[in-house]
């Protein structure tokens, strides 16, 4: 399977909370308007309220798979 490019996700709120994409997302993660947390899995949701991925959580952030197949992972990034 090809490298997905990378996108920036900017998460605010606890356990539930919105998203606001930095653009170029790849699929339809431009589209992500939310997110859950339950039990240590993150679902991704979009403007219609339909989840776009579910990732489970890890050391390094969460990983897991879009709804249409394709491996994702989120990472913190640090900004200085």
């Amino acid at each position: 399977m090809p490298q997905m490019p990378a996108c920036g996700l900017n998460l605010s709120g606890g356990l539930q909370g919105r998203i606001t994409p930095e653009g170029g997302c790849p699929g339809r993660f431009f589209t992500s308007r939310r997110y859950d947390i339950d039990n240590g899995t993150m679902t991704i949701f979009d403007g219609e309220n339909l989840p776009l991925g579910r990732l489970a959580a890890g050391e390094d952030g969460f990983t897991g798979r879009a709804e249409t197949g394709e491996a994702i992972t989120l990472t913190r990034a640090l900004y200085e």
